[in-house]
């Protein structure tokens, strides 16, 4: 059962169960905790499982950004964990990515697992709201603040709207590549633990190729791919990513 605790931050509802190394799931934007139910049964016999919902009431975006991140951190907190490994699924990786880059020493290693990142094919507006994400979790990180005012974030929003759809009309020029390339995410290069992807095995060459691209960015990464799956790795093959995850775990202490 899911307990609601209140440590100094805003409520973080959680489930663990085994000893061990601790583990943080992180459940993606439109996931909750069940989600990692069958993969946290799994490691529970050798780790710490703790798998949380993250829920973020906040209308603020950059509030949204920063406080996911710091939420987690605060569960952290609560429970005495100085170090943890971090696993996310789909868009949880930008949070569990803050996590990491805001306190290195915290993270001994990050798992992303069928992450979510903007493609060429998703719409300006899509593309724009991740941009604008991953550079509100950058301005939290690097400054150690969290830009609130909404005309500050609107100014950025027009920011990374025009640089959006300066590279879209870019690459849609004749005679260039119609991809986009590999989105920047500034956030990723604070990151200086092991950093392991997990995709599908069904999944496409191009999302494998633009995971692959932009986790490259981190100091120590590998991709591996997850026998069975497509796209829900965690529901789909649990025992296999749990089989990955425990093999790379157990080379990052």
């Amino acid at each position: 059962m899911l307990q609601n605790h209140r440590p100094a931050g805003p409520p973080l509802p959680f489930e663990e169960a085994g000893d061990g190394f601790p583990v943080l799931l992180v459940p993606g934007r439109l996931n909750d905790s069940r989600l990692w139910a069958p993969v946290a049964d799994m490691l529970c016999k050798r780790y710490r499982s703790i798998r949380c919902d993250i829920r973020v009431e906040s209308s603020n975006r950059s509030a949204q950004a920063a406080d996911r991140s710091s939420r987690l951190l605060g569960l952290m907190d609560w429970l005495g964990i100085a170090r943890c490994h971090v696993v996310a699924y789909g868009s949880g990786w930008s949070w569990a990515a803050g996590l990491a880059a805001r306190a290195p020493g915290r993270a001994a290693s990050l798992t992303v697992v069928d992450p979510v990142v903007p493609r060429a094919e998703h719409s300006p507006t899509v593309q724009e709201n991740w941009h604008l994400e991953m550079l509100l979790q950058w301005l939290s990180v690097s400054h150690g603040s969290v830009v609130r005012k909404p005309e500050h974030v609107t100014v950025l929003a027009g920011v990374v709207a025009q640089q959006t759809h300066a590279r879209i009309a870019e690459a849609n020029e004749p005679g260039l590549a119609p991809a986009l390339g590999a989105p920047e995410f500034p956030i990723l290069e604070g990151i200086c633990c092991p950093v392991m992807a997990l995709v599908g095995q069904e999944a496409g060459p191009e999302s494998k190729a633009l995971v692959a691209s932009v986790f490259g960015q981190t100091p120590r990464f590998q991709l591996a791919q997850v026998s069975g799956a497509v796209r829900h790795s965690p529901l789909e093959a649990p025992r296999a990513v749990a089989d990955l995850l425990q093999r790379f775990l157990g080379t990052c202490l």
